[in-house]
């Protein structure tokens, strides 16, 4: 998902029991932020609940990369 400069990447999760305020909830794991020139920052969402900057100015395949083999971005 967009929204401003930041990519978002979500999971997302079925709820199926009776008393489930929603069937289905989404999480996000991972963001990318545009910087310019082509060049993302990649930040991942700590328990915490709030964004951890790992890299600056990858590439998109770089950064696509890290998502698939970080521990990190495990949603």
């Amino acid at each position: 998902k967009w929204y401003r400069n930041y990519f978002y990447f979500c999971s997302k999760y079925h709820s199926p029991g009776p008393n489930a305020i929603s069937p289905f909830f989404e999480s996000k794991f991972a963001r990318m932020e545009y910087v310019g020139d082509n060049k993302f920052n990649l930040s991942y969402m700590r328990y915490t609940g709030q964004w951890l900057e790992l890299y600056e100015g990858l590439s998109l395949d770089e950064c696509l990369t890290a998502i698939e083999k970080e521990p990190h971005f495990i949603p």
